[in-house]
């Protein structure tokens, strides 16, 4: 589930509740009909202001990843060998302690009582490292959809 709805359903469920308290208490249907219309003009509202924050997370999401690419290409033109070579020697370490690990999970015994441990650790370790890493210099699925 994504952010838009996750947002979404919680706008959802916070005016349906507030319209079922509404029917409960107001009998008057013209009043109902009209409380009712003003719900409509706020989840429209709400909406809007709704797909103006996605959109701005989204703009300084992408803003972020433009300033690390062009660290990234700044630190490669460092006359020093240590910051020329940083970022790809810790993308490839990233990768490398990712792939030992997978690697490591088909030859060593896990002890019952630390494989949950070891699952979350190893997967925090590939969805937060690996894609991290392969969204940076491969780009993000986000990035080429804009550009289409």
């Amino acid at each position: 589930m994504g952010f838009k709805e996750l947002f979404g359903l919680g706008i959802d469920k916070a005016l349906d509740a507030a319209k079922g308290v509404v029917t409960t208490f107001v009998k008057d249907r013209g009043l109902q009909q009209q409380i009712d219309a003003e719900f409509q003009k706020l989840q429209v509202q709400l909406r809007e202001k709704e797909m103006e924050q996605i959109q701005k997370m989204a703009d300084l999401e992408q803003a972020d990843k433009a300033n690390a690419r062009a660290m990234n290409i700044e630190s490669m033109h460092s006359n020093d060998p240590v910051v020329r070579r940083f970022p790809v020697v810790l993308a490839g370490g990233i990768m490398l302690i990712a792939l030992l690990c997978l690697a490591g999970l088909f030859f060593v015994e896990i002890p019952q009582s630390n494989r949950d441990l070891v699952n979350i650790t190893i997967g925090s370790l590939i969805t937060g490292g690996v894609t991290t890493v392969l969204g940076f210099y491969f780009g993000s699925s986000f990035r080429n959809n804009q550009q289409r």
